[in-house]
């Protein structure tokens, strides 16, 4: 495994952040315990609700089960139900293309990496009840958050760090298998894993580090949201695509551009 926290897109960043992010990791470590040599076999459950797209949920098993010969990997997180929209459309559109699509909800596994995801989102949901109550939280915790603790590189170290808790899940996962990640630690996770194609979708259209995912395939909404990512790390030589690839049948759908045949959009 890669690291990917001490130098991001060509940054090197300072030791105080990499020191932080160790520390981060071997926190969840503590509390949730070390299975980085745990060997967790991979099955297959049916989402009733997601019958008519052929949509089989991911989920640890007694044995492991064979991948379908074209599948595709919708990885999402349960953050929200915004998560879950956008990888009902993906498993969507990859079905069209002729994908069997596979649903991997990375905060639904009894493992240290998922613990540690509904740790975070606990966090999260807790402060956002509480920006909709106050005014002072909102100054001087939730706004500076937002609007610039999220933009900056030295977050995205410490979440490649974390991110690394997740890899064990991934132990008996077939790695050429096309990853779609509608959230960065998915994302994230599967490139640390070892995917060799792995596309993060951008769900905000803030050009924020936090949805930084080095090795991946970066995609974003619209055109204006290229350009401003382009201009906010142009510093880190990063070039964020609306991306198709016809040959390898990967798709981000992108339907309020007027420049889709620029940028090769459907």
């Amino acid at each position: 495994m890669t690291d990917k926290t001490s130098v991001i897109f060509g940054n090197q960043i300072d030791a105080k952040t990499i020191k932080k992010a160790e520390k981060s990791k071997n926190k969840f470590l503590k509390k949730y315990g070390d299975d980085s040599s745990k060997d967790y076999k991979i099955s297959f459950t049916d989402i009733e609700a997601l019958d008519f797209l052929g949509v089989s949920n991911v989920v640890f098993g007694e044995e492991n089960q064979k991948f379908d010969d074209n599948a595709l990997i919708v990885g999402n997180i349960r953050m929200g139900f915004g998560h879950y929209r956008i990888s009902i459309a993906m498993a969507s559109c990859a079905r069209a293309l002729g994908y069997k699509p596979y649903w991997m909800d990375l905060a639904s596994f009894d493992a240290t990496g998922s613990e540690m995801i509904r740790e975070q989102n606990s966090l999260y949901s807790l402060a956002s009840r509480i920006s909709q109550k106050s005014k002072l939280f909102n100054k001087l915790v939730w706004d500076p958050m937002n609007s610039e603790g999220f933009k900056k590189i030295t977050y995205n170290a410490v979440d490649q760090k974390n991110s690394e808790l997740l890899v064990p899940i991934f132990k008996n996962v077939d790695k050429k298998i096309p990853f779609i990640a509608t959230h960065v630690w998915p994302a994230q996770a599967a490139i640390h894993a070892g995917f060799d194609n792995v596309v993060n979708a951008i769900p905000d259209n803030r050009a924020m580090a936090l949805h930084l995912s080095e090795g991946a395939i970066h995609t974003v909404q619209a055109v204006f949201c290229l350009r401003f990512f382009l201009r906010v790390y142009f510093y880190a030589y990063l070039y964020l695509l609306l991306y198709f690839d016809k040959k390898r049948k990967v798709i981000i759908v992108a339907n309020n551009s007027e420049k889709t045949t620029e940028y090769h959009t459907p």
